[in-house]
C-alpha cells in the first residue's frame, strides 16, 4: 500500500533484478518483447548502454526523431544483462547472468524466425499474428511507473504500442555481447562456459536471420566474418577459439573460413600437442571437414548437372560416349551405407567410389594428418585420438588411402626416393591407387568458376592443396620429405609404427577392419575404396609395433591387439602370434604405468577368451547332440540349421561359423596354455623383480578368469569316459588319440571339457607351490602380496604340504622369520602364517598351535567339524599365547628379545590374522570365546 512498481524495483538486489529480468523473458509474449513502446518526452532511457555503443539515443525525443521506440528485449533486457555480466558480484551471479543472456538471445532468435515466417506469408499474417499474440497484454505505459517522477504527461498513457518491425540487433550491441562472450569463454566454472557457448550459438542464429546485416563483396555475413577473424587472431594454443569456430563453420561455410586462414587445419593439428586443447580442436576439425565435403559435393553435383545439360543440347551432333555406371559423381551423390561403430556406436559413413569431390577433399586433410601422425611431438597422440576418428566417421573408405600412403611411403623412405621418369611413373601409379593425388589443381584462380573438366572449383584453397605436391611428389613428397636417410632410420621406424597403430586403432573402433584379421580392411570398405581385394597391412609392420622401443606405441599396439568392443570375440591367429612375440619382451617393463596397463589389457583379453571358449564348448555339445538326433543326413524340416543358445535366431551360428568358432577357440586354448608356461618360466628364483612381479600378476589374472578347480571334475570325467571306451586307463593320458577314436558324444565331451578347463591347473603342483612360497617371502612388498593372493586361490592342502610334519616344518621356518629385526622378513613371515592358518585351520579345520612349539593336528575321523567362528577363536587364543611368550622373553632378557624384534612380529601376524577371523557367529558359545580372546588381546596391548 502506498508504493509503486518503480519504488519496489529500486529496492531490488542485483540478483533480484537479474531474476526479474529472467522472469520477464520467460513469461512475456514475443510481441511484447519486441514491441516499440512510446515513452514520455522527459523520460531518460536507462538501459545500461556501454560507452562504446553508437546507438546514441539518450532521450525519447531522439528515439522519436529516428522513428524508433523503446523495446523491452533490445533496449531493456539485453543491455541490463550485459551490464550484470560485466560487473558480476560473484561466480554464481555470473552464471545466472550468462543463463539470462542465453535466454534473451533465444527469445530474440524466436522472434526473428517468427518475423521471417510472417514476412513470407504477407503483412496481413504479421498483423494478425501480432494481435493474436500480444493484444491481450496491457501495454499502457504509466509515466509515474516508468520514470518515478511527477509531471509526466498523462496523454501518453493512451498511446498504444506500434507493432514491431523486423528485429534488428544493432552492431554495437552485437559487438558488446560478443566481447562479453570472448571474455568468459574460458571461465573457471564449467556451467558458465556451457551457458556462454549456448548464448554464442543463439547470437549467430539471430545475426544470420537479419536481413539488415552488412554483407561483403562476396555476399558473406559481415558479422560472421568479423567474429571468425577475431577468433583466428587468437593463438593456436588458446582452447577457447575452437568451439566457437566449430559453431561458425556451418553458418559461414568451410571455404570462407579457410580463405581467412588457409593453414587452419595444420595449425589446429599442431595445437593438439596440448592435451587440454585436443577435444575442442577435434570438434573444429570434424565440423570443418564435414562442411567442406558437403560444399565440394554440391559444387561437383552442380558441375555435373551443367555438363549433362550441355551434352543433352549437343546430343544430335556429338558422338555417343559409352556410359560409365561407376562414374565418380554418381558415387559421391549417393550416401552409401552406414556401419555401426563398436566402441562408441557412432554411424560411420562408407561411400562407394572415389568421386572428384571426395578425392579433392581427401587431398585437403590426408597429407596434413599423416605429417602430424609421423611427427616426433605429442601432437600425434591428440591427432590420432580426436581428429582421425572424426574424419573416418565422415568417410570410412579413406582408411585405405591412409594405410596405403603410410605403408608404401615408408617403403620409399627405406629405399630412398627414386628419380627420373621411372620414379615419376611409380609415384603417379601410387597416387592413382590411393585416390589422393588424382585431381589436377594446378589451375589456381579466384572466383567460383568451375574447372574445365567439370571438377570442383579452383580457388585459393586449391593453391594450398597444390602446395602439398611440390615437385610432383604428391602426398608422399609432402608427408615423407626429410625422413629419408639411414641416420634417422630408427626414429623414423618408431614414428611410422606409432602412426600405423593410430590408424588401425581408429579403424577398428569404427568397424572398418575385418573381424577375423586385425591387419585387413573389411571387404566392403575396400570395395568402397575402389579395390578388388581387401587391403592388408604387412604383418612385419605390426610385429615391429608391438615390440617398439617407444613405450606409448608399444602400449597402444598391445591395447589394439588385446581389447575389442565385442566382449565375446575370440582373437584371431594374427593377434595370438603378435602376443607370442610381444609378451615375453614386455614382461620386464621398466615403467610401473606400463605394467599396470599391461595387466589391465591382458585381463580384458583373457575375459574375451573365456567367454569365447565357453561358447565354443556349448557349440561342440550342441553339434554332437544334433548329430546324434539326425545323423549325417540333412536335417528335417523345422529342426534348424543353426547352433547357439537360440537355434532359430539370427544371432546363432551356421554350421560353417560354428566350425570356425571352434577352431579359433582351440587355438586360443593352446595359446593360454603356452601363456601360463611362459609366466611360470619367468617366475624362477632370482628373476628380476619387474619380470617376476609381472608374471605373478598375470598368473593371478588367469586364476581370476578361470578359477583353479572349477572344471577339473569335468575334465576327469571326460578322461574316464575315454578310458572306459577304450577299455584301458592309459588311453586317457593321450587326449588326442582318445578323442579321435572315442564315440562321438564322448569325444565331443572331451573336446568341450578341454576348452572349459582352467589353464592354471598345471600351477597347482608341488614345484610351482614351492616356488610361490619362496616368492611369498621375497624382499619386495608387492611381490609378496601378489604371491600371497595367488597361493590363497590354491585348494587346501597345498601341494607339497599334505602332512602335519611338512606343515610344522614350514611353520618353524615362518616363526624364525617372524622374529627377525628386519621388517621385510617379519612382514613376509606374517603373511605366510596368515596363509597357513587360512588353508589348514579355517579351511580344513586342523588344530594349529604356535607355542611352545609349532604343532598341527588334523581332525579325527568322524568328529564333528568346528565352525569358522570357533576355529577363529582358537587362532586368536594361539596368537595371544605367542604375544605373551614374546613378552615373557623380554622380561627375562631384554637384549636377546630386542634381537628378535620383541613382540613386533607376533603383533604384525595377529593384525593380519584378524582379517580372516569370522566374528559374526550365531553360536553363543563361539561369541563368548571370541569376546574372551579379544579381551585377552586388549589386556596384552594395554
Amino acid at each position: 500500500m502506498g508504493t509503486s512498481l518503480a519504488e519496489e524495483a529500486a529496492r531490488f538486489t542485483p540478483f533480484g533484478r537479474l531474476s526479474a529480468i529472467r522472469g520477464l523473458l520467460t513469461a512475456v509474449p514475443h510481441g511484447a518483447l519486441a514491441a516499440r513502446l512510446t515513452l514520455p518526452p522527459t523520460f531518460v532511457v536507462h538501459c545500461h548502454r556501454s560507452s562504446a555503443e553508437t546507438r546514441g539515443a539518450d532521450s525519447v525525443k531522439e528515439l522519436e526523431e529516428r522513428e524508433e521506440g523503446w523495446a523491452l528485449l533490445l533496449d531493456g533486457a539485453l543491455p541490463a544483462i550485459c551490464a550484470a555480466i560485466e560487473s558480476p558480484v560473484d561466480a554464481h551471479y555470473k552464471f545466472h547472468a550468462a543463463a539470462a543472456l542465453k535466454s534473451a538471445l533465444t527469445r530474440a532468435k524466436q522472434i526473428a524466425e517468427k518475423d521471417a515466417l510472417s514476412e513470407a506469408a504477407g503483412d496481413e499474417a504479421l498483423d494478425g499474428d501480432f494481435k493474436n499474440d500480444a493484444m491481450d497484454v496491457d501495454f499502457t505505459v504509466k509515466a509515474d511507473a516508468l520514470c518515478g517522477q511527477a509531471g509526466c504527461e498523462d496523454d501518453w498513457n493512451d498511446a498504444y504500442p506500434r507493432p514491431h518491425g523486423p528485429l534488428t540487433l544493432s552492431n554495437a550491441l552485437s559487438t558488446r555481447v560478443l566481447n562479453i562472450l570472448w571474455a568468459n569463454w574460458e571461465d573457471p566454472l564449467s556451467q558458465t562456459v556451457k551457458e556462454v557457448q549456448g548464448a554464442f550459438e543463439q547470437l549467430l542464429d539471430v545475426k544470420s536471420r537479419q536481413k539488415a546485416d552488412v554483407t561483403d563483396a562476396r555476399g558473406r555475413n559481415a558479422f560472421l566474418v568479423s567474429a571468425a577473424a577475431q577468433l583466428l587472431e587468437k593463438g593456436a594454443h588458446c582452447k577457447g577459439r575452437y568451439v566457437p569456430l566449430a559453431v561458425i563453420v556451418p553458418r559461414l561455410g568451410a571455404r570462407n573460413l579457410l580463405e581467412l586462414r588457409p593453414a587452419l587445419l595444420d595449425e589446429t593439428l599442431a595445437a593438439m600437442r596440448d592435451d587440454s586443447v585436443c577435444c575442442a580442436a577435434g570438434s573444429l576439425i570434424g565440423a570443418l571437414s564435414a562442411k567442406l565435403l558437403r560444399e565440394m559435393q554440391d559444387e561437383e553435383r552442380d558441375a555435373d548437372a551443367t555438363t549433362n545439360a550441355s551434352t543433352a543440347d549437343g546430343a544430335a551432333t556429338a558422338t555417343a560416349a559409352p556410359s560409365n555406371s561407376n562414374g565418380d559423381g554418381a558415387h559421391v551423390a549417393s550416401l552409401g551405407r552406414k556401419k555401426k561403430g563398436l566402441g562408441r556406436r557412432d554411424d560411420v559413413c562408407v561411400k562407394r567410389g572415389d568421386g572428384r569431390a571426395v578425392e579433392h577433399w581427401r587431398r585437403w586433410w590426408v597429407p596434413s594428418l599423416l605429417r602430424t601422425l609421423l611427427s616426433p611431438g605429442r601432437e600425434k597422440n591428440g591427432a590420432g585420438n580426436y581428429a582421425l576418428p572424426a574424419l573416418l566417421k565422415q568417410d570410412g573408405a579413406s582408411i585405405v588411402p591412409l594405410l596405403e600412403a603410410l605403408v608404401e611411403g615408408s617403403d620409399d623412405n627405406d629405399d630412398g626416393h627414386s628419380s627420373g621418369d621411372g620414379g615419376g611413373e611409380s609415384q603417379k601409379r601410387k597416387q592413382r591407387k590411393t585416390g589422393i593425388g588424382g585431381v589436377d589443381v594446378s589451375a589456381v584462380g579466384g572466383g567460383d568458376s568451375v574447372a574445365d573438366d567439370g571438377g570442383v572449383r579452383g580457388d585459393a584453397l586449391d593453391g594450398q592443396l597444390a602446395a602439398a605436391e611440390v615437385g610432383g611428389g604428391g602426398v608422399h613428397a609432402g608427408v615423407y620429405a626429410g625422413h629419408a636417410g639411414a641416420s634417422a632410420g630408427a626414429a623414423w621406424g618408431e614414428r611410422r609404427s606409432a602412426a600405423l597403430v593410430a590408424l588401425l586403432r581408429a579403424a577398428r573402433s569404427a568397424s572398418l577392419l575385418d573381424p577375423t584379421c586385425l591387419a585387413r580392411v573389411s571387404p566392403a570398405v575396400s570395395a568402397a575404396a575402389g579395390r578388388q581385394t581387401p587391403y592388408e597391412v604387412p604383418t612385419e609392420l605390426l610385429e615391429r609395433a608391438v615390440v617398439c622401443r617407444e613405450t606409448r606405441t608399444r602400449c597402444d599396439a598391445l591395447e589394439m591387439v588385446c581389447i575389442d568392443g565385442r566382449k565375446a570375440s575370440l582373437p584371431g591367429a594374427l593377434e595370438l602370434d603378435l602376443l607370442r612375440r610381444a609378451l615375453p619382451v614386455c614382461l620386464r617393463a621398466d615403467s610401473a604405468a606400463f605394467r599396470n596397463a599391461l595387466g589391465s589389457m591382458v585381463r580384458s583379453l583373457l575375459g574375451r577368451i573365456k567367454i569365447g571358449t565357453t561358447r565354443a564348448a556349448l557349440l561342440i555339445r550342441q553339434k554332437a547332440k544334433r548329430a546324434a538326433v539326425i545323423g549325417q543326413s540333412d536335417p528335417p524340416l523345422g529342426f534348424g540349421e543353426r547352433f547357439g543358445a537360440n537355434l532359430k535366431g539370427t544371432a546363432a551360428y551356421t554350421a560353417g561359423e560354428a566350425e570356425e568358432t571352434i577352431a579359433r577357440a582351440q587355438a586360443c586354448a593352446t595359446w593360454t596354455r603356452w601363456f601360463v608356461r611362459t609366466l611360470l618360466a619367468s617366475s624362477y628364483p632370482g628373476a628380476p623383480y619387474e619380470r617376476k612381479y609381472m608374471a605373478l600378476d598375470l598368473l593371478n589374472a588367469v586364476a581370476e578368469t578361470w578359477g583353479v578347480t572349477d572344471h577339473a571334475p569335468a575334465v576327469a570325467a571326460a578322461k574316464a569316459a575315454v578310458a572306459a571306451a577304450h577299455g584301458s586307463p592309459s588311453a586317457a593320458s593321450d587326449w588326442a588319440v582318445g578323442a579321435s577314436s572315442a564315440p562321438p558324444s564322448q569325444s565331443a565331451e572331451v573336446e568341450a571339457a578341454t576348452l572349459e578347463a582352467s589353464p592354471y591347473l598345471p600351477c597347482l603342483g608341488a614345484s610351482c607351490t614351492t616356488s610361490l612360497l619362496g616368492a611369498a617371502v621375497d624382499s619386495w612388498d608387492k611381490l609378496r602380496v601378489s604371491a600371497f593372493n595367488l597361493l590363497s586361490r590354491h585348494p587346501a592342502p597345498l601341494a607339497g604340504m599334505e602332512t602335519p610334519a611338512k606343515l610344522e616344518a614350514r611353520m618353524r621356518w615362518a616363526l624364525a622369520l617372524l622374529r627377525s629385526p628386519r621388517v621385510r622378513e617379519s612382514d613376509a613371515a606374517a603373511l605366510l602364517l596368515r596363509l597357513l592358518f587360512r588353508k589348514y585351520a579355517l579351511d580344513l579345520g586342523w588344530d594349529v598351535q604356535l607355542t611352545p612349539e609349532p604343532r598341527a593336528t588334523p581332525p579325527s575321523p568322524g568328529a564333528p567339524a568346528a565352525t569358522r567362528a570357533e576355529t577363529g577363536a582358537k587362532l586368536l587364543g594361539s596368537m595371544c599365547d605367542l604375544i605373551e611368550e614374546e613378552c615373557l622373553k623380554a622380561e627375562k632378557d631384554l637384549l636377546a628379545a630386542c634381537r628378535q624384534s620383541l613382540a613386533h612380529g607376533a603383533l604384525l601376524a595377529t593384525r593380519y590374522m584378524l582379517a580372516d577371523i569370522y566374528f559374526a557367529s550365531a553360536s553363543k558359545q563361539a561369541q563368548q570365546q571370541l569376546k574372551a580372546g579379544l579381551a585377552r588381546l586388549l589386556s596384552l596391548l594395554s
